[in-house]
């Protein structure tokens, strides 16, 4: 958040983030919310997580090249 809250004074295009609550129940019930490690599907930890609305991009090797070639 302080990250975002530096952005956003310095007048950059930041995405909302807020401190959210995941319950052992999302957990539980979304595959989503785990992590495969060498064979294993370990579930993620509930309780206060940082959200955000951000949502990413499935080749950040392309958003890498697309925002050097901006800059440029």
């Amino acid at each position: 958040m302080l990250a975002t809250n530096l952005g956003l004074a310095l007048g950059l295009p930041m995405p909302r983030v807020e401190v959210i609550v995941v319950s052992d129940w999302l957990i539980e019930h979304t595959q989503d919310l785990r992590i495969n490690l060498s064979g294993f599907k370990i579930p993620c930890r509930s309780g206060k997580q940082l959200g955000s609305l951000y949502v990413g991009s499935e080749r950040p090797a392309h958003d890498i090249r697309l925002f050097a070639a901006r800059t440029a």
